[in-house]
C-alpha cells in the first residue's frame, strides 16, 4: 500500500515537472 502511494506521488511529481 505504501509503495503504491509512493509510486502515484512520483508520477504526479513528474507530471508537474
Amino acid at each position: 500500500m505504501k509503495k503504491r502511494k509512493y509510486g502515484s506521488n512520483f508520477l504526479f511529481f513528474f507530471s508537474n515537472f
